[in-house]
C-alpha cells in the first residue's frame, strides 16, 4: 500500500545560501544541486566549525512482565550518545594561460562550468562511501555510520529477485521488508528515501505490477524519479575518479574514470547494498558551514586584469553528514537483486 508521493520542495541548501544573499554562493549551490536529486532532497544542518558535535538518539527498550501489586522496574536503556563528526572540504581548481583565455574563452568557460557538478558528484559518493579512517580528509558516509550503529541498522538476506513462475511470494515478503523500513522513517516524522544503483532500479522495474511505483520530477524538472511506498528511489549513480596520469606537452594529465557509487557483485547472481534513510534534521542530514560568504560554497576566479600570465578559478564547499537518530538509517547489506 502506497503512503503517498513525495514532492520535491526547495532544496535546503538554497535556503541556507539565501540567508547570506550571496549571488556567488547561490550560483555554486544551484549548479551542485541540479546534478543530484539526492542532494535536492537532503536537509542541511549548519555548524560554525569544521567539527560538529551532536547528540545521537538511541531508543532500545525491552518489554517487561509484572505480577499483581508490583511495578515495572525502571530499567534504563538507550538514551543519547555524543557524536563528533568532521566536515570535508571539497572543491576543484582550473588554471589557464591568459592568452588561451583570450583566444578560446569557450573552452575556459566549459572547464569552469564542469567543476560544480563534479563537486556534487564527489559529495554524493562520500555520502555513501566516505570513511575518515581510510582517508582523513573524508567524512564518514552512510555505510560506515550504519555499520558503526549496528543492530537493526544493518539487515542481511534481502532477496528482490523475481522467479519465472508462481506468484512470487518470496519477492513479496522481501519487498515488505523494504517497505517496512520506509514506513519506519515516516513514523519517525522523516522523509524516506531509498538509495541504490541501477541493478536495484532494474529489479523494481522487473517486478512490474507487484510494486506500486510512480514517477515524479525533481526540483529543477531535469529528471524523473521513481517512488515506491511514497519514498523517492535514488540511483546513486557513478563517481568520477582520477586514473593514472600521463604526460602531455610536459604536463601531467589525469584521465577521469568512473566507478559505481554503490557497486554490484556479479560473482553469484547480482548482489549489492540498498540504503533506506529518513532525511531530516532529526534523522539523516547533511552538514555545512552556516553560509558564510566566500566559504561554503564559493567560487573564486582571477580577475582578467590581474598581473601574471596564469589565471585560476576555484570552487569549494565544506560539507559532511550526520545520523541524529540511529533508527534513521537501514543498510540492506548484500541484497540479491538479480
Amino acid at each position: 500500500m502506497a503512503l503517498g508521493n513525495e514532492i520535491f520542495g526547495r532544496p535546503a541548501l538554497l535556503d541556507i545560501q539565501g540567508r547570506v544573499q550571496s549571488n556567488t554562493s547561490t550560483y555554486v549551490a544551484t549548479a551542485i544541486l541540479r546534478a543530484s536529486a539526492l542532494l535536492q532532497l537532503l536537509t542541511f544542518d549548519t555548524t560554525r566549525d569544521l567539527t560538529k558535535v551532536y547528540k545521537r538518539q538511541q531508543l532500545a527498550r525491552v518489554g517487561q512482565l509484572r505480577g499483581l501489586n508490583t511495578d515495572y522496574a525502571p530499567k534504563f536503556a538507550g538514551g543519547e550518545t555524543q557524536i563528533t563528526t568532521n566536515l570535508a572540504i571539497l572543491g576543484d581548481a582550473y588554471e589557464w594561460d591568459r592568452v588561451l583565455g583570450a583566444v578560446d574563452p569557450a573552452q575556459i568557460d566549459a572547464q569552469i562550468e564542469a567543476m560544480a557538478p563534479g563537486i556534487g558528484n564527489r559529495y554524493s559518493d562520500l555520502l555513501v562511501n566516505g570513511s575518515r579512517t581510510a582517508n582523513g580528509l573524508e567524512f564518514d558516509g552512510l555505510s560506515v555510520l550504519a555499520e558503526a550503529i549496528g543492530g537493526n541498522s544493518v539487515v542481511t538476506g534481502l532477496d528482490l529477485t523475481i522467479s519465472d513462475t508462481g506468484n512470487n511470494l518470496v519477492f513479496r515478503r522481501n519487498y515488505a521488508k523494504l517497505t517496512k523500513a520506509i514506513r519506519q522513517m515516516v513514523a519517525l516524522g522523516l522523509k524516506p528515501v531509498v538509495i541504490g544503483n541501477t541493478d536495484v532500479q532494474n529489479a523494481i522495474d522487473l517486478a512490474g505490477e507487484l510494486v506500486a511505483a510512480n514517477t515524479i520530477s525533481d526540483y529543477f524538472n531535469r529528471q524523473q524519479v521513481t517512488t515506491i511506498a511514497g519514498a523517492a528511489m535514488i540511483d546513486s549513480g557513478m563517481a568520477n575518479i582520477y586514473g593514472t596520469p600521463t604526460t602531455v606537452n610536459g604536463r601531467q594529465v589525469y584521465p577521469v574514470e568512473q566507478r559505481e557509487v554503490i557497486p554490484s557483485d556479479t560473482t553469484s547472481g547480482v548482489v549489492t547494498d540498498i540504503y533506506v534513510v529518513g532525511i531530516g534534521v532529526g534523522g539523516v542530514t547533511g552538514l555545512t558551514l552556516d553560509g558564510f560568504d566566500a566559504r561554503s560554497p564559493v567560487r573564486f576566479s582571477t580577475a582578467r586584469t590581474d598581473a601574471g600570465a596564469v589565471r585560476r578559478a576555484e570552487m569549494e564547499i565544506v560539507a559532511g553528514a550526520a545520523v541524529v537518530d540511529e533508527r534513521a538509517v537501514v543498510k540492506f547489506s548484500d541484497a540479491k537483486v538479480g
